[in-house]
């Protein structure tokens, strides 16, 4: 929840910016920058299909709607495209096709999960501005804060 104060609500322009600064501190103290940049998204924000995988959820997009890290029951392969559908809001369902840029194992003390950072191939510019849109949105209400 935000609070009572009077800062604005979060932009991807001014997530970037705070990213871009904690960057260069960090890399100013000899740490290797990290460049991720994502929503950290709550449950239920988005529902998602990809293809192979009975189970899939999604926990973060990117800010440029470029590409999503996902939870899956096992490892997504990375050496060919998959079939992703997310579904967003009441409207239709965005059909992408995604590639695997990374993964690692996920132990949980009730079972074993994989999660992976997904590149989305190619999308149509309506899709990516209608992504970016809702992720303004989900940045806007002030529940979630953005990762990098």
């Amino acid at each position: 929840m935000r609070s009572a104060d009077s800062s604005p609500p979060p932009t991807p322009e001014r997530c970037d910016a705070e990213a871009t600064h904690r960057h260069r501190e960090a890399a100013a103290h000899g740490a290797p920058p990290d460049r991720r940049r994502e929503a950290r998204l709550g449950a239920g924000d988005v529902d998602c299909e990809v293809e192979g995988v009975r189970f899939a959820h999604v926990l973060g997009l990117s800010l440029e709607g470029h590409g999503m890290r996902v939870l899956t029951e096992k490892r997504l392969p990375h050496d060919h495209p998959l079939k992703v559908i997310l579904y967003l809001d009441a409207q239709a369902p965005m059909k992408l096709t995604g590639q695997v840029t990374w993964d690692k194992d996920q132990d949980f003390t009730f079972t074993h999960r994989y999660i992976s950072g997904m590149q989305f191939l190619n999308p149509d510019p309506a899709e990516t501005a209608r992504l970016h849109t809702f992720i303004t949105h989900i940045l806007a209400r002030g529940e979630v804060s953005p990762l990098d």
